[in-house]
């Protein structure tokens, strides 16, 4: 009888080591920073260093912004605004140029992983130059930095249900194909906030992942439900892409802006706020960390850019704009409990301590 129940304890503890998970390793966190008017760029690569983000979006970087990230182990993404378009598609030139100066002293000591040339550009001059500047980041050898821009949330509608999301006619077919061909990332900014102000029928809730669990809405189209702003708003973006590419096409979708202001104005919305901005920060973070990504595509985005490092005070337009950053000018986080954390460190891990599912068997004998 002995023997009998050691058997049966073997074989339980066998079958109870049988395990499956439904979750995906968590994306990236970075943040957006602009290294105008801050404190010492020394100062501000350690602090990141120490940080948990793992990835750092540089906007219109010089060549001694891009060395302070020099053995720092943080992924940049350089950005370039719309000011670069005219001379790069101009000549070719210019843009060799440019990338001689920013990207051939530095790489790979500081780590940069693609240049994004444009913001919500609309002009015709964009694709030429994105071609030039990847011209000549093969002809200088720089191969494994690829080239985008960041597309505007705007140039998509209808927002709702998201399978039926289309570009409009300022996101050309050509774009989507030359980021197809060049193993490149496609970038938009999503922002729940700018969405939430302009229509007044969504809850603050479904906005900060704050929403009842019964709350979610569900695409007609496909029967997926959604249960925040951001996974509409990332899977809108995913619907539209891949409608401009060929059949069976797939295209990485890096969100490369997302946050909640933290200040604004006495005619803005109520929900601006340090309260609302930590609740959405904190829920993106817990999303991301659950490794679920978006109803429609299992892995969710690729990356994710917190929206951004410092206020910018000298920004134009509502006060809103200038209450979007995350640490104080001191280096110190401006909001308690949120934690950047996890992400990007192979989450979807089983129990314990992960958000997979576990399925075990229990066998009786008798």
């Amino acid at each position: 009888m002995s023997l009998l129940l050691l058997h049966l304890l073997l074989l339980l503890l066998l079958l109870l080591s049988t395990t499956t998970t439904t979750t995906s390793p968590s994306p990236p966190i970075g943040v957006v920073y602009n290294p105008l008017h801050h404190p010492p760029k020394t100062h501000i690569v350690s602090s990141l260093r120490a940080s948990t983000f793992t990835r750092v979006r540089l906007l219109d970087p010089s060549p001694s912004d891009i060395r302070a990230f020099s053995y720092s182990n943080l992924r940049l993404l350089l950005s370039l605004p719309n000011s670069y378009i005219p001379s790069f598609s101009a000549s070719p030139s210019s843009s060799l140029r440019w990338a001689s100066s920013h990207l051939l002293p530095f790489h790979p000591r500081s780590s940069i992983s693609a240049v994004s040339l444009g913001h919500h550009s609309s002009s015709p001059s964009l694709l030429p130059a994105l071609t030039n500047l990847r011209s000549s980041l093969l002809r200088l050898g720089l191969l494994h930095i690829s080239v985008t821009t960041v597309v505007s949330f705007d140039s998509i509608s209808p927002l709702f249900p998201p399978s039926a999301a289309r570009f409009n006619s300022s996101v050309a077919p050509e774009l989507i194909e030359f980021l197809s061909k060049t193993n490149s990332s496609f970038l938009i900014d999503i922002q729940p906030f700018q969405l939430y102000r302009t229509q007044t029928s969504t809850p603050i809730g479904f906005a900060v992942f704050a929403d009842h669990p019964f709350g979610f809405r569900t695409d007609p189209f496909t029967g997926l439900r959604y249960r925040n702003l951001y996974d509409v708003m990332v899977d809108a973006a995913v619907s539209a892409v891949e409608a401009k590419m060929k059949k069976g096409g797939r295209l990485p979708v890096v969100v490369s802006a997302t946050g909640w202001p933290s200040g604004g104005g006495e005619e803005e919305p109520a929900e601006v706020g340090e309260v609302y901005a930590e609740m959405y920060l904190k829920g993106l973070v817990r999303h991301l960390e659950s490794g679920v990504g978006t109803p429609m595509r299992r892995e969710g985005a690729e990356e994710v850019y917190v929206f951004e490092l410092f206020d910018n005070w000298a920004r134009r337009g509502p006060e809103s704009g200038r209450h979007w950053g995350v640490w104080f000018e001191n280096l110190t986080g401006k909001y308690e409990g949120v934690d950047f954390s996890g992400a990007g460190r192979g989450g979807g891990c089983g129990w314990p301590g992960g958000a997979g599912v576990w399925v075990v068997v229990l066998v009786f004998l008798v």
